[in-house]
């Protein structure tokens, strides 16, 4: 069984670590230092203020991703949800950890990354013309299509994981 420590790790990297990285790597097209940062010349030594400066700016740009993904969805979409009440919550803590493992930062992963590969898209789609690429080729046109895919599967994931932990934390709290 995975401590508690290695439980929030897993947390942390999952919710904000990971879509912050697919904001950055989006981002590398308009911010000279991202594109020093995740570039790795063919024998170069990789340092460790690279992925350091990656690290906490993925952590960073994550954070900021669930802050627009909060707007979004908690605050718009699920305007008429009911709150919790955690004055309940006395002797159930390890079970209401154990949903917000399971469900809750499944919930913010998925929810985090629809949005960090929307906007990552974008920044490329808008380096790409703005550099006069060709944008409507075959190629462009599977990627498009392979990104609406995986939007349409997130949103329906993390629509999936909020409601479950909801139902679940309802349950346990009352």
């Amino acid at each position: 069984m995975k401590s508690n420590i290695e439980s929030k790790n897993f947390g942390i990297v999952i919710a904000f670590l990971i879509p912050g990285f697919v904001l950055l790597f989006g981002a590398r097209y308009h911010i000279n230092i991202i594109e020093n940062w995740l570039s790795m010349d063919k024998g170069s030594i990789p340092e460790i203020g690279g992925f350091l400066y990656t690290s906490l700016a993925s952590i960073a740009a994550g954070v900021g991703i669930s802050a627009f993904r909060w707007l979004v969805i908690d605050h718009w979409v699920y305007k008429d949800k009911t709150e919790l009440d955690f004055t309940k919550i006395k002797d159930k803590e390890n079970a209401l950890n154990m949903i917000i493992e399971k469900h809750y930062m499944y919930y913010l992963f998925y929810g985090n990354m629809f949005f960090a590969l929307a906007i990552g898209y974008v920044s490329r789609f808008a380096s790409r013309l703005m550099s006069n690429q060709d944008i409507f080729n075959s190629r462009e046109a599977f990627f498009l299509g392979s990104l609406i895919i995986a939007e349409y599967i997130l949103i329906k994931g993390a629509c999936n994981a909020r409601e479950r932990y909801y139902e679940r934390a309802l349950a346990i709290l009352s």
